[in-house]
């Protein structure tokens, strides 16, 4: 928890709704970062990275969105409580994909500060699963192997 209060002390105030502002466009000192609105910052403005920065986030965006869908659908298919309702190639699966697509597209129309939402669940999840849940993996799998502590 520590490590994200001092990232967020350290990065997070420098962060705007669009991140591609954030990505362009400097403040001139550290006071005129910490006191002045964004949008009356008198730094450096790269505005030829604007349009290159949508690009590569839009193609970042159309690849990695279906690799993340790819894990919630193959996490419905392995699942013991779920594999025999919607087995691959199934239409029972392709429903459970169109529907997963659906709360996801619905969400992201419903949610009218998605990123407050979205820094919010990193917030919340993000130490669980970067180091709880790690060490209490490991420490499950050197119990089952019968190792030693190291």
């Amino acid at each position: 928890m520590t490590v994200t209060f001092v990232g967020y002390y350290a990065y997070g105030e420098f962060m705007q709704e669009d991140i591609i502002s954030s990505l362009t466009s400097f403040p001139k000192n550290a006071t005129e970062a910490f006191d002045v609105p964004f949008k009356n910052w008198t730094g450096p403005k790269v505005r030829v990275l604007e349009d290159v920065l949508s690009v590569l986030i839009i193609v970042k965006l159309l690849i990695g969105l279906p690799l993340n869908l790819m894990v919630v659908f193959y996490s419905f298919q392995t699942l013991k409580y779920t594999r025999d309702v919607v087995p691959s190639g199934s239409a029972a699966n392709k429903a459970m994909r169109v529907i997963v697509v659906v709360i996801v597209l619905g969400i992201g129309s419903l949610v009218s500060s998605f990123n407050k939402l979205f820094a919010l669940v990193a917030a919340l999840l993000g130490p669980i699963l970067q180091t709880i849940l790690p060490l209490l993996m490991g420490y499950k799998i050197r119990r089952d192997l019968g190792s030693t502590k190291s």
